[in-house]
């Protein structure tokens, strides 16, 4: 079931890429379950640019926002789409001026006139973020299938967020000390809260939180910067691959499945950085593994990986991994063996619209299948973007995702009354290959907002689960179609 070619590759990124992954645990809502591409010239490089001292991942998502990296810092500025046209039009309307955009205006923040943040170097900023996604089934639970965020077919408000942060700044000085910190109310917080911080041992969410809407910090730390080296210490994003939790920093409204079902989405713990010169840079640290604020289980997982950007900046590589103990059984909080998991992300800067990325994840927990087997998944995503003009930019999503095993993809806890499972290692999951197709479009008409609507379509090759289920339309069909979208105000 494991072919050997796999068990190479997982051996060479645990020796060449600085770090394989442990496992991450379920969320409620979630399986026992970040960014990467200059997709537009200097326009197509939201977080693109050379990674930075605390920039996790080499590649970046398309411009969505005002450039920010893959933790949301601000970095080089995008083209947008202002006063290009009219001087062409005399009407104000956007034209075919995507390579000729001027300086990227910016956006009008709620903190930006506080001079008392302003003089200690403190920014503050977020977003607001609402979708919907309709289901051509319209299943009787709204429930989306195993697509997640936008997982109900109803409207949503998934990220009402805010950030506080004092970023580092070694250019003019030796040593720098910052931090940051994030605070979420939305549908997303299901996905993304720890064990031992906003949720329970077994993964139900702390601080009155709902069904569907509650609170999360999902970042939490103090950092440090000597030169050209930074440590992180308290929780963070993950810097395994190419997806990231914030929503705009992401080109689509909706979720691959590896990044939902094959990656952590937090650690706590510390993260080196250095920047080794502005082509490469490294990372590792030490963590409580896959999204636990507290070490549950007495055993310390490794987190690294690698950045480099080409000469000429037009392709950059990503590799990053984990691996520690993690529990084989969601919700329990003795480790059962090892899990680890590895990303390669690699993007491309094809032509001055054109841009192209390539992700590939590979993952194992020891000890989760049949027989005390290990279980394992992978699969493989691929992006072609293509810049329009300044206000307008197009996006394809091809995803191939396998859980070998029905360990990582299974139904939420809501609907176990239909025979769904909270539990993938429960047998409710699905041993079988996912794949999702999703165009979609970025409109940023100003500095302050951002549409992103989409057509996603979904199917599923495998076997029903253990309670004779499919994956979609309430268990009855292996395919669904899905068109929405969500419109993202930044303040």
């Amino acid at each position: 079931m494991k072919s050997q070619w796999r068990t190479w590759i997982a051996l060479a990124a645990v020796l060449g890429v600085s770090a394989p992954n442990p496992a991450q645990a379920a969320r409620p809502l979630r399986r026992d379950v970040s960014p990467a591409v200059n997709y537009e010239s200097e326009l197509f490089d939201q977080a693109a640019a050379p990674a930075e001292l605390d920039q996790p991942m080499a590649p970046t998502q398309p411009p969505v926002d005002e450039p920010m990296d893959a933790n949301g810092a601000e970095a080089a500025p995008l083209g947008d789409c202002q006063d290009c046209a009219a001087e062409e039009s005399g009407n104000g309307t956007c034209q075919d001026c995507a390579l000729e955009c001027p300086e990227a205006e910016e956006p009008w923040r709620l903190f930006g006139n506080c001079c008392c943040l302003k003089e200690r170097g403190i920014d503050m900023r977020g977003w607001i973020a609402a979708g919907y996604f309709g289901n051509f089934d319209s299943p009787a639970s709204n429930w989306n299938g195993p697509v997640t965020f936008g997982d109900r077919d109803e409207l949503m408000l998934n990220q009402a967020y805010l950030i506080a942060e004092k970023a580092i700044d070694t250019s003019e000085q030796d040593w720098d000390l910052g931090g940051r910190i994030d605070v979420l109310f939305g549908s997303d917080y299901r996905f993304n809260i720890a064990r031992g911080l906003s949720a329970r041992d077994n993964f139900t969410a702390k601080w009155d939180s709902s069904r569907f809407y509650g609170w999360d910090l999902p970042q939490l730390y103090a950092e440090v910067g000597f030169r050209d080296l930074s440590v992180k210490v308290g929780r963070f994003y993950t810097i395994i691959g190419y997806q990231v939790f914030t929503a705009p920093d992401n080109f689509f409204y909706s979720i691959p499945y590896t990044f939902q079902y094959g990656e952590p989405f937090t650690h706590t713990g510390f993260l080196a950085t250095w920047k080794v010169n502005d082509q490469l840079s490294l990372l590792g640290g030490m963590t409580n593994g896959w999204d636990n604020f507290e070490d549950v289980y007495d055993s310390q997982s490794f987190l690294g990986g690698a950045n480099f950007t080409s000469s000429d900046g037009n392709s950059k590589l990503a590799l990053a991994g984990t691996i520690g103990d993690e529990e084989r059984t969601f919700g329990t909080v003795n480790p059962q063996g090892q899990r680890w998991v590895y990303s390669v992300v690699y993007s491309r800067t094809l032509t001055d619209r054109l841009s192209y990325v390539f992700q590939h994840d590979n993952g194992r927990q020891d000890g989760a299948a049949g027989g005390n087997q290990p279980a394992e998944w992978y699969g493989i995503n691929q992006y072609l973007f293509y810049k329009v003009n300044c206000c307008w930019t197009l996006g394809l999503r091809a995803e191939w995702f396998r859980d070998d095993d029905g360990y990582r993809v299974a139904a939420p806890g809501d609907y176990a009354a239909q025979g769904f499972s909270t539990n993938p290692a429960s047998q409710g999951g699905w041993a079988g290959n996912f794949y999702d197709v999703a165009l979609g479009a970025n409109w940023k008409p100003n500095a302050n907002f951002i549409f992103r609507p989409e057509l996603r379509y979904d199917w599923y090759s495998g076997p029903d689960n253990a309670n004779g289920n499919q994956p979609y339309d309430d268990g009855a069909s292996t395919d669904q179609w899905l068109l929405g979208g969500d419109v993202i105000f930044l303040y």
